[in-house]
């Protein structure tokens, strides 16, 4: 029987076999344990095998891709985290960052570069600290691609500031260090969808012009069901006009990822045609949308890419909804927050906040702000 192939997910066509499988490392899931047996012993007929971890008596413990993976059959719920890891580099960090206090938050208040800083050093002493900063970057970023989206600012702001060596960028760099070893055991958490149909939800924001080239940010954040899937913090690829347009952009952005989404689960036989909603604070971006925008400025590319949003929300296979600013949990990706703004966030991959709870106070009418809010769950 040929084996259905779809984006290294390996499967037989009565779904009683499925392997997920990146470079070198997979995961083997069956419908039984003889299954399950019977199929492992093939493989080592063919390769050397090590097994790192199976089930026993419905909970899987194990390490997948350098995360701590904790799945539980029962209770329908697997976690991912990367305290082990954090744990073994910690001793070698903990002198560097002493100076730091506890901290809650990754990110610092202000981004803002010292130039006059830099220009006065030497060319010797400048690249010799952009080499420091750029191996304190290459950890973070491990960590930050792993499943630690509680960074996923805070990361992308030092990754751009890597050519910048002033003080106060390594301190941005300690910093963050200290917050992931404070909060080592912080968890993604997915459980088991109970609707037989989960919609695809996008949020989305953008600051206008907040990097050090006049750039905009975006942030997004991508649910599948009631399960956080995707967190992107990003400068936009080109400078924007106004609010709008980098919001747009934004907008654009996070459907990609929703749409490549539907197609793998659609290919899959996974799911025919989900919803996709997407959900941001800009009435203005609503608007125009619905009224075939074009930019004052010409930009094609940017009026390509709404072209293509129009399209479909008009075809109804995108629904867009309004929600307060204040609600828009997507800031915390685009600039420094409050300490109990940033929960939030940590509260989206705990699955203690979901699309359940931000929908209820979206608008899909009249773009009115609504007047309840989000609230924290502890």
């Amino acid at each position: 029987m040929t084996p259905d192939i779809r984006q290294g997910i390996f499967r037989n066509h009565d779904y009683s076999i499925m392997i997920a499988v990146y470079v070198d490392d997979c995961v083997i899931a069956a419908k039984s344990q003889e299954l399950l047996d019977e199929f492992v012993s093939t493989l080592r007929n063919r390769f050397e095998l090590k097994i790192i971890g199976k089930m026993n008596q419905g909970i899987l413990r194990t390490d997948v891709l350098g995360m701590d993976l904790d799945y539980n059959i029962d209770e329908g719920k697997i976690s991912l985290s990367l305290q082990s890891y954090i744990e073994s580099i910690e001793n070698d960090w903990l002198d560097k960052i002493s100076h730091i206090k506890t901290t809650s938050i990754p990110h610092v208040s202000s981004y803002e570069h010292n130039i006059k800083n830099i220009d006065s050093m030497d060319t010797k002493t400048r690249s010799k600290k952009i080499n420091e900063l750029q191996k304190i970057n290459g950890v973070i970023n491990y960590i930050r691609s792993r499943c630690r989206y509680d960074i996923e600012f805070a990361a992308n702001k030092l990754a751009r500031s890597v050519n910048f060596p002033a003080d106060n960028v390594f301190y941005m760099a300690d910093k963050l260090m200290n917050y992931i070893f404070q909060t080592k055991s912080e968890k993604i958490v997915f459980t088991r969808e109970t609707t037989d149909n989960p919609a695809i939800t996008l949020l989305s924001d953008a600051s206008l012009g907040t990097e050090h080239d006049m750039k905009s940010r975006m942030g997004i954040m991508l649910w599948y069901g009631e399960n956080l899937y995707k967190v992107i913090s990003r400068a936009s690829s080109a400078v924007r006009n106004s609010s709008t347009e980098a919001e747009l952009d934004a907008i654009y952005e996070g459907s990609k990822e929703a749409y490549y989404l539907k197609k793998i689960l659609e290919e899959m036989n996974l799911q025919k045609d989900p919803t996709v909603i997407s959900i941001t604070d800009s009435k203005p971006s609503i608007q125009y949308l619905k009224n075939n925008y074009n930019s004052n400025r010409r930009d094609r590319f940017l009026d390509l890419k709404l072209a293509k949003l129009e399209e479909r929300i008009r075809a109804d296979d995108l629904l867009i909804y309004k929600i307060a600013g204040t609600d828009n949990i997507a800031d915390v990706l685009t600039k420094p927050v409050s300490c109990e703004d940033f929960k939030k966030l940590r509260s989206s991959m705990q699955n203690k906040l979901t699309p359940k709870d931000i929908l209820t106070i979206t608008d899909p009418g009249e773009f009115h702000s609504p007047s309840s809010s989000i609230s924290t769950i502890s």
